[in-house]
């Protein structure tokens, strides 16, 4: 199967994809995590708040079915922006799409979240835990994500791994990718990963979700 993913042959500080360099911050093989900064401007962040900030609704969890439900382990607000809701959006699915080497037709619409002070989203796995039969009746199984901050909180909200483990610190601009190809697998269950409570300000991500085929449904499970 082919993965998504940034090409990273031969170790480069940075890759260039048009209109931006995204730089290489660091890398995990064992899961596959890459860290990586300049994948939004100030500007775009900016307005992404902007659009999201009037249409937020509590967060749900998604667990392959239609809507997701809520959880209390999840404690964020967000809302879905499809790609041809504006401009802005649509250019950042072609920028992701050539950054990670993936159809924008296998990935799902972008989510934006905001934590406030005391919200988390305790450690979980992105791809559908529910059996693959209920799973795909309607949607396709994730493979990979792509979670970028648009505004990072004076202290705590880390984005952490405790297989790992891993904890990294949100700055506005950057990004973490990783990927979970098969759920059935030690390395993807790696993955496990969570957002620490925010202890003072509040955390605003952008996250896209890529999987094997399209899904239109607007349910988010991070």
């Amino acid at each position: 199967m082919n993965l998504p993913g940034p090409n990273l042959e031969g170790s480069p500080s940075h890759i260039d994809i048009g209109d931006r360099k995204i730089k290489i911050i660091a890398r995990s093989t064992y899961p596959d995590i890459t860290i990586m900064d300049n994948i939004l401007d100030e500007e775009e962040c900016c307005s992404l708040i902007d659009m999201a900030s009037h249409r937020l609704e509590r967060s749900r969890v998604g667990d392959g079915e239609p809507g997701g439900y809520i959880d209390e382990r999840r404690t964020s607000h967000g809302v879905f922006l499809p790609g041809d809701e504006c401009n802005l959006v649509d250019k950042l699915d072609e920028r992701i799409a050539k950054l990670l080497n993936w159809p924008i037709n296998q990935m799902e619409d972008l989510q934006i979240l905001r934590y406030r002070t005391g919200e988390e989203y305790m450690p979980h796995y992105d791809f559908f835990e529910a059996a693959p039969r209920k799973v795909l009746s309607h949607r396709s199984q994730r493979i990979a994500t792509l979670v970028m901050y648009l505004k990072e909180p004076e202290y705590g909200g880390g984005t952490i791994f405790p297989m790992i483990p891993l904890e990294i610190f949100p700055r506005r601009g950057s990004g973490i990718f990783f990927v979970y190809s098969d759920p059935n697998t030690h390395q993807s269950k790696r993955t496990l990963h969570g957002g620490s409570p925010v202890i003072k300000g509040s955390k605003w991500v952008a996250t896209k979700w890529l999987n094997i085929g399209k899904s239109n449904e607007g349910e988010s499970n991070v």
